[in-house]
Parts: structure tokens; C-alpha cells; sequence
């Protein structure tokens, strides 16, 4: 008998799970750091800022600013993407105005005065009317 009146394997197999039991109490902590390491990287990639984790500040208020900043950004992408499409529309018609406009002579510079009507041919005519 051991100490305290235990067996010798008595007292090695308590230790083994008190062992085992902070083996699995690191791995739960190491997970946990590794979410917030990989929170910490999405947080400062949607919003540029860095995060300083407390006891007030953890891990479902990370994933509610990852939420919150990418449904901006969801709306800022499409309004951007409009004004794109829009952009690129009128481009193309400004450039088939110029190459067949005897005023334009095909060249892209300004030769006269052109005044272009509102109407549907010209993609434009939707944004300026809305606008008035």
C-alpha cells in the first residue's frame, strides 16, 4: 500500500485522469484560441479593425459583426454593381452615338454640339428622369 492507504495502482490510475481530464481542458482552450484567431483574421478583413477580446466581447459578438459587416457589404456591392452595369451601358452607347454621328467624324472628340433626347434608346434617360 502507498501512501494514504491507497494501492499504488489506485493512485497511478486517479493521476492518468487527472491527466487526461487536463489534456482535454487544454484541447478545449486550444480550440477555443484557434476560433478566435480565425475570427480575429474574418473580423479585420470585413472591417479593417482589429478585435480585443474580452470578458464583454467573445466569440457570438465576432460572428454578429461578421454578419452585420457583410450584409453592408452585400448592399454596397450591389448598388456598385448597378451603378456598374448602368456605367458600362452608357459607355457603350455614347461610343455608338460618336462612331455613327456625322458630327463625331468616328473619332471620340467632341465636334459640335450634340444634345441626346431622353428616351429609351439611351440608358441614361431611367437614372436622369429619376433624378429630376
Amino acid at each position: 500500500m502507498a501512501r494514504g492507504g491507497l494501492r499504488k495502482g489506485a493512485r497511478v490510475s486517479e493521476y492518468s485522469e487527472l491527466e487526461l481530464e487536463e489534456q482535454a481542458h487544454g484541447r478545449t482552450i486550444d480550440e477555443r484560441d484557434a476560433l478566435q484567431d480565425f475570427a480575429s483574421d474574418v473580423v479585420k478583413l470585413v472591417t479593417g479593425d482589429y478585435i480585443d477580446w474580452s470578458i464583454h466581447f467573445g466569440l457570438s459578438d465576432a460572428i454578429e459583426v461578421i454578419d452585420v459587416t457583410l450584409g453592408a457589404l452585400h448592399r454596397d456591392l450591389k448598388s456598385a454593381n448597378e451603378k456598374l452595369a448602368l456605367a458600362e451601358a452608357a459607355l457603350n452607347w455614347l461610343d455608338r452615338k460618336m462612331m455613327s454621328s456625322p458630327d463625331m467624324g468616328g473619332n471620340h472628340h467632341y465636334a459640335g454640339s450634340m444634345k441626346f433626347r431622353l428616351n429609351d434608346d439611351n440608358p441614361m434617360a431611367a437614372y436622369w428622369r429619376s433624378r429630376e
